[in-house]
């Protein structure tokens, strides 16, 4: 079977349960970087509840200290290697360092799939994007879905 990793960021982490279900239901596994595995900064913030926002780092970096980033982009850079290809969902309204770095590692340096789902059609023509994803960068849910099942079957799954 298949593995993704879907790559969001982390105000938008409930969001990402909708699309993982419904790659799932395509016969590929899926890495959610929130839920898959046990994160007690994530427990934390579902825990406290509320708006998800753009100060969710800010809160993690004061409950848990600095140590705790480069806990996570080693667990990050650890299970993206171990991944077939990535799923990266952009948000117009949210910054995304982290999607766009996890994006770039694997289309260019593990020269792995990368596809992209962006609610801004100007990113369907931005250079670097481009690149990284080699042209798979969509609009529409339902073109990214498409673009996944035509990998899935190419690749044997």
């Amino acid at each position: 079977m298949k593995s993704i990793y879907l790559a969001h960021p982390l105000p938008r982490r409930k969001d990402g349960k909708a699309i993982q279900a419904k790659i799932e239901e395509l016969g590929l596994k899926v890495f959610n970087p929130f839920y898959t595995e046990a994160r007690p900064e994530i427990e934390f913030l579902d825990r406290k509840g509320g708006e998800s926002s753009r100060k969710d780092d800010l809160t993690i970096q004061k409950q848990f200290g600095n140590t705790i980033f480069f806990e996570i982009i080693h667990r990050d850079l650890f299970v993206l290697n171990q991944q077939d290809g990535l799923v990266a969902i952009i948000p117009k309204d949210v910054s995304l360092f982290g999607t766009i770095c996890e994006a770039f590692f694997m289309g260019i340096i593990q020269r792995k799939p990368v596809f992209i789902l962006t609610e801004l059609d100007y990113l369907t023509a931005h250079p670097w994007l481009y690149v990284v994803s080699q042209g798979n960068i969509f609009t529409k849910e339902e073109d990214l879905i498409h673009a996944l099942k035509k990998w899935r079957d190419k690749n044997g799954e």
